[in-house]
């Protein structure tokens, strides 16, 4: 006689197997809070589970982050719901990590719809050496004193968008891909 584990899943009464649910979430998140290969920043302890849910402030954030940046430091951190969360409290650690280290830090998570549609090509969807070379052109010629090269150019086009809306107020979406 062979019994199953579906045999032993259905003997089980309602309570031992909320028991066995419970037991498994718990070992899973302790084997996953113990598996931190790299040292975390300090923060608020977590709950189990929810992690920092209930300590993130809904509003006026600033007293509160402002509290733990002089309890934890200018880097805090934060789980809410198994998902990390960094708080950067100071501008230079910022500066630091944004700008100085943003080599580390300026690779994309993988999106779905970029592989599906082949987005490749698109500047949102590009990572690496790639997107800091597209980002550093766009940073040249369309931002800070650079954009005033095209100011002349966006005021006409304003000018002529107000006048077509005058004319013509319902085609509003036709001419504004003009």
């Amino acid at each position: 006689m062979t019994t199953s584990i579906s045999d032993y899943i259905a003997a089980l009464t309602h309570t031992d197997k909320a028991v066995v649910f419970f037991a498994g979430v718990l070992f899973v998140y302790i084997l996953k809070r113990a598996n931190h290969e790299i040292p975390l920043p300090p923060g608020p302890r977590p709950l189990p589970l929810v992690g920092n849910m209930f300590q993130i402030p809904q509003k006026d954030e600033w007293p509160i982050y402002e509290a733990w940046a002089k309890k934890y430091g200018p880097i805090t951190y934060l789980t809410m719901l198994g998902t990390p969360m960094i708080v950067l409290n100071s501008l230079k650690v910022v500066r630091e990590l944004m700008d100085e280290r943003s080599n580390i830090y300026s690779n994309r998570p993988l999106m779905a719809m970029k592989e599906l549609c082949n987005l490749d090509w698109v500047l949102t969807y590009i990572s690496g050496d790639p997107h800091r070379v597209r980002r550093s052109t766009v940073q040249r010629y369309f931002s800070g004193p650079a954009s005033v090269k095209h100011r002349y150019h966006q005021q006409e086009e304003s000018r002529i968008l107000v006048a077509n809306l005058l004319n013509t107020p319902d085609a509003l979406e036709d001419h504004i891909k003009q």
